[in-house]
């Protein structure tokens, strides 16, 4: 009877004619190669055989491969990088936690991608850990856990990457990002994985082979899962009874396609294809074994770049990260990288040293001549490797007495230059010029004392301390004179006084402007201030000792300072405010500000901020808090406006340059009512020559109206003490012109005026109107325009425009032109970017999609353009497609040029094949849902949704294949049920199912019989002999898929299906 009973179950397996003799059935196994130095690798066609075997039993089997010999062009290319795995582990805290990816092919920056984790389905938690900037080989699997000690404890060996971002259950989703983008995911991050097909608590999931990644969009049958708890219990990895598959994942298009023909002694044969990755982890050569060092003398600026030798790349030329120029000796570090991942690097040395001495930029330098002390600029000198270098000296400074200075320039490499410089003290100038009875000393500058005295008793005149001494009586007079630092007398000068003095010279300081050219003349009169003679003799004459002023007579003041305060008499005691004076060019006027101290409170800080604006010299600024009360009271407008200068005649203001307080009006921590600087309903005006002060007021430096001077009044002009309005003069702010006055009897005296030399006139430019720039994309620079000034000669314009200027249409760049004493000039400039070029596609021809059911959102083609560069395409087509298309991408520059390409998109439908293996019918399509049907009536059989179907009565049965939102149904199949093939149920039990390969069996009690195996198309895999209640079948030697076991006895047949993954 078991003789029959294997006859029958080779008939129902549909074996060849030769009865129970098949053929050879070839099993194929994917395998690595790697090139050798010169590009190639060979393999024998038994490398691919994964136990092929034959049940004819004719002798050993003959093998032979489609292909044995590769080179570089095999080089795998499957995708960057994706995720291959994740495991739940079941060490103390549920660690390790983690995933497997995966790269399919090279990756020269790692850093491109990054890693997130979505919990328990509450959505993207975006990029959380983005990985080092690395290169990574192709066919490499990376690592990354939570816990790098239980991880090493559980697989034996250490993860690449720890971070807390992938501390997931099996519950978890987990996406993978590139430059920001999500590119696969595992799992649903929308949705809570428990209870899901994907869920894998305490245990993994494993993609299967081939999978790609998914582009953010999560197929679970995509993947093979061990089932929630599988490591509970267990220590290690290595000995759990279903262990995650480390390492085994094979890409798409990761390798080459090679059939394996398998032939036995009679002829007949079998075959299968393996895929081949040809890989290549063989670093460049350099060519040169050692680089040669490279020495300058202070910088090396660029290096010729070495070479290397790869074997599939050919000759490789070197990077580096190093800046140059190089200005210290270093090591260059020089880097080969094949693209394929093999990196090899090489050091160069630069050795710089230095041993010319600096050169100094004056070959002499000018002496130095003083009454009383100097403390001299530092010279400098210019060096071939430091540029400028400012000279040293030993000298204490100011130096008081005639020396030679030695200044010391260094270049700090050990190279030294000396130089020397004469320095002469003359000491004070005592002469002094007798004119009728009045004497004056001839010392002039800054800051000097006089003070006269009587020689007769070397006694003090009371009161005489000007520079000019009028003797009343006859007598012999001398000066003592003191500049701070030192002071000297002049020898006595004998006056005779008679009764007619003479003349009486009276002066007024004036402004002038400069012209055109850069000149400016007066007439010897015009600073006469009314000059007048006793002795009336005729009339009397007068002389000036400078009429003609040029660009090197302007004005040197201060900056700004301020020059008076007022209190109006208005309504709300308005107006209110102060005057400033702006003593030399502000070519920023926001570097001033300022503030308010009412009542004695103290300072306020800067409360008000002038605006960026350039201010000329010999400038008065307004500035009040009421522009209405201020014209109606002065007659003109303000320059600017706030509330900080709300100030009653008691309050205090100060001055702020660079935050800093420079100038002060009244004492900020008393209350002014009563003290002596009270200016309420009236004015305070700065003496005139009285400088800025630092923040340290002196009321005796200010005259004042007095208060209530303003009471009643309706303007400045017709008020009793009107306010002095831009009378201020600035010490040191104008040219000293001594005016001589002569009479009849040739009785002469001089007194001093100050001349103002001011440029007023803004500067011309040379072009009156300047030429268009156009650009099709972007304007990088333009030529800056220049002006002519009548003192600074030629300038070149400045623009706050940035560069390039990309926007499209006209950009109106405007130049400004500012010379020395703040006279600004602007002119405009049209910059005009116009745009004709429409963007090119990067793809000739875009690849045809096809799928199924549906074609989610491809990945958007991309095109070039001349100035926005890439351009992503973009549709109007709906996605998912569900039906075949067309889709047309629209590549748009922002600039009004379009282009379009199209896409066909075929949908083909599911594959609704089965495999019959009687009485089991079985459908092909994996990854879908099952309903199997009774053709006679087309009614569904409840309760059959599984992939197989096992017909219990001969009839005709198809399936319905439903895959998301498509369906399709299957052709009837006639199932022939009867014979001795009695189903029995022998309490047969299967564990694991799926595995890995090993399946243990167990019975109820004890059973003799056949036990069969066949795979998917009904070919024999095993058969073997049972008389026991268990059995052990080993698969680990085939492939994975679906395979059926048959166990036939006296009483009838048990099968059961199984799953290897």
């Amino acid at each position: 009877m078991k003789k029959v009973y294997s006859i029958l179950l080779l008939t129902a397996l549909s074996f060849s004619s030769r009865g129970q003799c098949t053929g050879p059935t070839a099993i194929c196994q994917n395998i690595n190669v790697y090139l050798d130095a010169a590009g190639t690798a060979t393999i024998l066609a038994s490398d691919i055989d994964n136990g092929s075997t034959d049940d004819c039993a004719t002798g050993s089997l003959t093998f032979s491969a489609s292909q044995t010999a590769f080179t570089c062009a095999d080089i795998g290319t499957g995708p960057g990088l994706m995720i291959t795995g994740a495991y739940d582990g079941p060490l103390s805290g549920g660690t390790p936690k983690g995933v497997e990816l995966y790269a399919g092919s090279a990756i020269a920056d790692l850093s491109v991608y990054g890693l997130g984790s979505a919990n328990n389905g509450g959505g993207t938690d975006g990029e959380e850990f983005t990985f080092p900037a690395i290169s990574v080989a192709a066919g490499t699997f990376i690592y990354v856990t939570t816990d790098s000690a239980q991880f090493n404890i559980f697989f034996g060996f250490n993860a690449d990457f720890i971070t807390g971002s992938m501390g997931i259950n099996g519950d978890d989703a987990v996406e993978l990002f590139q430059g920001g983008v999500v590119i696969d995911v595992f799992g649903d991050i929308n949705t809570d994985g428990s209870g899901q097909p994907w869920d894998f608590l305490d245990g993994w999931a494993y993609r299967n082979d081939l999978q790609g990644t998914n582009g953010g969009t999560f197929t679970s049958t995509n993947w093979t899962y061990s089932g929630i708890n599988t490591f509970d219990g267990q220590t290690s990895n290595a000995t759990s009874p279903i262990p995650f598959p480390v390492g085994t994942y094979t890409a798409l298009s990761a390798g080459i396609s090679v059939m394996l023909t398998v032939t036995d002694g009679l002829g007949d044969t079998g075959s299968c294809t393996a895929l081949v990755t040809v890989l290549d982890t063989i670093a460049p050569i350099a060519d040169l074994a050692t680089l040669a060092d490279e020495a300058a003398a202070c910088e090396v600026l660029t290096l010729t770049v070495p070479t290397a030798a790869d074997n599939c790349s050919g000759p490789i030329t070197g990077t580096t990260s190093t800046t140059f120029p190089i200005s210290a000796s270093t090591v260059v570090t020089w880097m080969y990288d094949d693209g394929n991942g093999n990196i090899t690097t090489q050091d160069q040395n630069v050795i710089i040293s230095d041993n010319i001495a600096p050169v100094a930029d004056a070959t002499t330098l000018a002496d130095l001549v003083d009454d009383c002390e100097v403390s001299p600029i530092a010279p400098t000198a210019t060096d071939n490797c430091l540029g400028t270098i400012t000279g040293t000296s030993t000298i204490t400074f100011p130096v008081t007495a005639s020396t030679t200075i030695t200044w010391t320039y260094d270049d700090g490499n050990g190279n030294i230059t000396t130089q020397d410089q004469i320095v002469t003290i003359n000491g004070l100038d005592v002469t002094t010029t007798l004119v009728s009875t009045t004497i004056t000393s001839n010392a002039i500058g800054g800051p000097l004392t006089y003070q006269w005295i009587d020689c007769s008793n070397n006694s003090a005149v009371a009161g005489e301390i000007n520079q000019s001494f009028t003797a009343t009586l006859t007598g012999d007079y001398a000066v003592i004179i003191d500049n701070g630092t030192c002071s000297d007398t002049s020898a006595c000068v004998n006056v005779l006084v008679t009764t007619c003095p003479g003349p009486t010279a009276v002066c007024q300081d004036i402004i002038v402007y400069l012209d055109g050219t850069g000149n400016a003349t007066i007439g010897d009169t015009d600073i006469d201030g009314g000059s007048t003679d006793d002795c009336v003799t005729g009339g009397i004459t007068m002389s000036a000792s400078q009429t003609a002023f040029s660009c090197t007579d302007l004005s040197s003041g201060s900056g700004m300072i301020i020059t008076g305060t007022y209190d109006g008499p208005l309504p709300g005691g308005l107006p209110k405010g102060v005057e400033l004076y702006v003593g030399s060019a502000i070519a920023d006027l926001s570097n001033y500000g300022i503030g308010s101290a009412n009542n004695g409170g103290g300072t306020d800080g800067e409360e008000f901020t002038f605006p960026a604006i350039a201010v000329p010299a010999g400038t008065f600024i307004y500035m009040t808090t009421d522009s209405a009360a201020f014209n109606a009271f002065f007659g003109f407008d303000a320059d600017f406006i706030d509330g900080s200068m709300s100030i009653n005649g008691d309050d205090a203001v100060e001055l702020f340059q660079g935050g800093v307080v420079i100038d002060v009006f009244g004492d900020i921590n008393t209350d002014g009512n009563g003290e002596p600087w009270e200016y309420l309903d009236g004015w305070a005006y700065r003496n005139d020559l009285e400088a800025a002060n630092a923040g340290v007021f002196d009321y005796t430096n200010w005259m004042y109206s007095g208060i209530n001077v303003f009471d009643g009044q309706t303007t400045n002009a017709t008020s009793p003490s009107p306010f002095p309005v831009g009378t201020y003069l600035a010490a040191g702010s104008g040219t000293p012109v001594t005016l001589t006055v002569t009479d009849g009897l040739m009785n002469t005296d001089q007194c001093t005026a100050l001349v103002t030399v001011l440029d007023t006139l803004v500067p011309i430019a040379d072009l009156a109107t300047l030429a268009d720039v156009s650009g099709d994309c972007e304007v990088t620079t333009i030529t800056a325009p220049t002006a002519s000034d009548n003192c600074a000669g030629l300038l070149t314009g400045t623009t706050t425009t940035t560069f390039p200027i990309t926007a499209s249409g006209t950009t109106v760049v405007t130049w400004t032109f500012v010379d020395a004493s703040g006279n600004v000039l602007t002119q405009d400039q049209n910059v005009i970017i116009s745009d004709v070029t429409a963007p090119a596609a990067d793809l000739a021809t875009l690849t045809d999609l096809s799928d199924d059911c549906e074609v989610a959102m491809p990945t958007a083609p991309t095109a070039t353009d001349n100035c926005a560069g890439a351009i992503t395409g973009t549709t109007t087509t709906t996605f998912p497609i569900t039906s075949s298309t067309t889709i047309t991408w629209t590549y748009d520059d922002g600039n009004g040029n379009t282009i379009t390409q199209d896409q066909i998109v075929t949908i083909n439908g599911l594959d609704v094949t089965t495999t019959l293996v009687e009485p089991t019918i079985t459908a092909n399509a994996t990854g879908v849902t099952y309903q199997w049907i009774d053709c006679s009536d087309n009614s569904a059989i409840a309760g059959e949704t599984a992939q197989d179907f096992e017909a219990m009565v001969t009839g005709d049965y198809a399936v319905i294949i439903t895959d998301g939102n498509c369906s399709d149904t299957s052709a009837c199949v006639n199932v022939e049920v009867g014979g001795i093939e009695n189903l029995v149920d022998l309490g047969m039990t299967v564990s694991p199912n799926p595995s890995a390969g090993i399946f243990n069996v167990s019975f109820d009690n004890t059973v003799s019989g056949i036990v069969t195996i066949v795979d998917a198309n009904g070919r024999l895999i095993q058969s073997q002999e049972l008389n026991n209640n268990s059995l052990l079948v080993d698969l680990t030697a085939y492939q994975s898929g679906l395979y059926f076991m048959q166990v036939a006895t006296e009483n009838g047949v048990s099968r059961e299906r199984i799953v290897k993954f």
